[in-house]
């Protein structure tokens, strides 16, 4: 549901996925009152631009895994800072839409300061070949978003969007406008990256691999696989008995999904995962099968 509203001072909105929550009669004042939830507010828009070619989000937390920065050590030493033009990636390219990885930054406007502050923007940009609506974008974030949080061992989300409804070879940065989105779906500023980080897979192996496709079909067929990996990760106070328990539902999902009727795989994958666990652990996974629940 779609509704274009112009505010008392003169400005539009579009608001996307208007969903009515409550309504109330105020007899006294001869009213009727409807309040709305609305997953998408568009500074500016209006419903025929509900149609738009790319979407920049910015997502923090996430430069150590791409690798990627505006700034380096300059060539004559650690105290010198060097402009780098090294702050940009394509992540997949297919017919239909394209998905990349920018660095931005930001200077004070003032040095002559005791403290200066220099800040990088990092953003995820998906660029659509035709006008899609801003859920498909979303979805396509989400998508890619949940690879990311494979690898990182976090949950992480965009805390803004912007919109563009022209077509990235008729935009000019000076003459276009890019629609700046509140989005109910938006979170708050990610966690920042620590030091050393043991990633699952790097961004640059995910590029090499070749298909993003081909990455998503695979975690569509391993997702509750992949949801009991990530739990871990997600609950923050999980014990160590659940973690047990979901090594047990993952291994006997995976091996239901991926590798059905071979126990010696079974057994080989069980054994490798609970290395530095309890003994009895792995001599549950791998009893007799015949006095056990779990039928390999």
């Amino acid at each position: 549901m779609y509704k274009r509203q112009t505010l008392s001072n003169g400005a539009k909105i579009l608001l996307v996925g208007c969903k009515r929550v409550q309504h109330t009669s105020e007899i006294s004042y001869h009213r009727e009152v409807f309040k709305y939830e609305v997953d998408y507010v568009i500074d500016g828009a209006s419903i025929e631009e509900n149609r738009f070619f790319k979407a920049y989000y910015k997502v923090s937390g996430i430069m150590k895994w791409f690798q990627k920065t505006n700034f380096v050590f300059g060539l004559k030493g650690n105290h010198y800072i060097d402009i780098s033009n090294d702050n940009k990636l394509i992540i997949y390219e297919a017919k239909d839409h394209k998905i990349e990885y920018y660095v931005g930054y930001s200077l004070p406007n003032d040095f002559l300061k005791e403290t200066i502050t220099i800040t990088q923007n990092p953003s995820i940009i998906i660029e659509s070949k035709e006008a899609q609506k801003i859920q498909w974008f979303d979805t396509k974030f989400n998508d890619f978003k949940a690879i990311i949080e494979l690898a990182i061992h976090k949950r992480i989300n965009y805390q803004k969007v912007s919109m563009q409804a022209i077509p990235p070879k008729d935009f000019t940065p000076i003459n276009s406008v890019l629609y700046s989105v509140d989005s109910s779906f938006s979170t708050r500023k990610n966690k920042e990256e620590g030091g050393y980080i043991n990633y699952l897979f790097t961004c640059q192996d995910l590029v090499d691999s070749g298909n993003l496709n081909d990455w998503h079909k695979k975690r569509s067929k391993l997702e509750p696989v992949l949801d009991l990996y990530l739990e871990v990760y997600y609950s923050g106070t999980s014990k160590i008995e659940n973690h047990f328990l979901n090594i047990c539902q993952a291994l006997e999902t995976y091996h239901a999904r991926m590798i059905s009727d071979s126990k010696n795989e079974y057994k080989k994958m069980a054994k490798s995962k609970l290395e530095g666990y309890q003994s009895e652990w792995e001599k549950f996974l791998i009893r007799d099968p015949r006095l056990s629940l779990i039928h390999i």
